[in-house]
């Protein structure tokens, strides 16, 4: 596996850091339907003051470049983003996509970073594959697992489901138990897949969480009136009735939940 650090500033000591993994696939044919973890990035940096640290270039990413304006193509990359909190620092790793290969490597990589910035716990944001497709208006139902028993206690204290006797795959999966070999507490947060993005239901669900366990609280009145849109165009949608020209939309015009 080909892999760049590049480093944009030295955070210092920092306090307690808590990383939040925020990735979602790449693949072009679940890039909607599995965004979960990339919208709730996005919004915890639009929200909070996240600055870039550092950023992870690797051949695990997809062999794509972003070409600028001005004709000058760089690597896609996933990045760290610090934020300090009242009583804590922040960390967000985030950015382009999860990895497609090298899974294992591409996690050590990340996990021996984290571990040098003095990560001592993470969790990992994502959507978990079902048959039942969940529904875009109702709360999700919030489940998990950990890379420890008393990890997994820690989760059922908080109210979420421990996850049982089922495989999982992929990077947002595969990291939890890998952060056991680098000294990491490491837990997974996930929703039942369900309609394309945006999903404010499932964000919301997953900023619960960061504030029960993790005294991260962030101000979501824009999630739950985006919800209440959704909401009402998806119904008005149901009554128009088949061939209907009205789809439900995002209340937001930029690229925030894409």
């Amino acid at each position: 596996m080909w892999k760049f650090f590049q480093t944009n500033s030295n955070p210092g000591t920092l306090r307690d850091p808590l990383l939040i993994i925020c990735l979602s696939t790449s693949n072009p044919e679940f890039k909607l339907l599995y965004s979960q973890a990339k919208e709730l990035g996005r919004f915890l940096m639009r929200k909070l003051d996240f600055k870039q640290i550092s950023s992870f270039y690797s051949s695990a990413l997809p062999p794509e470049v972003k070409v600028a304006e001005n004709g000058v193509a760089t690597l896609v990359s996933n990045n760290f983003y610090l934020y300090s909190g009242p009583a804590r620092d922040y960390l967000i790793l985030a950015g382009y996509s999860s990895p497609m290969e090298d899974q294992y490597e591409y996690g050590d990589e990340i996990l021996s970073y984290a571990r040098k910035l003095g990560v001592k716990e993470l969790v990992s944001f994502g959507a978990r594959w079902t048959e039942t497709v969940a529904s875009p208006i109702e709360a999700p139902k919030i489940t998990g697992f950990a890379s420890d028993e008393d990890g997994a206690k820690r989760l059922g204290d908080a109210g979420i489901a421990i996850l049982r006797n089922e495989s999982a795959f992929y990077f947002g999966n595969v990291v939890v138990p890998l952060s056991k070999f680098h000294g990491i507490r490491a837990y997974k947060i996930s929703v039942d897949h369900g309609e394309p993005s945006p999903n404010p239901k499932t964000v919301i669900a997953f900023l619960s969480v960061l504030s029960r366990m993790f005294d991260l609280t962030v101000d979501e009145s824009d999630l739950h009136e985006q919800s209440r849109q959704l909401a009402d165009a998806i119904k008005r949608a149901e009554i128009a009735g088949p061939g209907s020209d009205e789809e439900p939309k995002s209340s937001q015009n930029d690229d925030i939940y894409r």
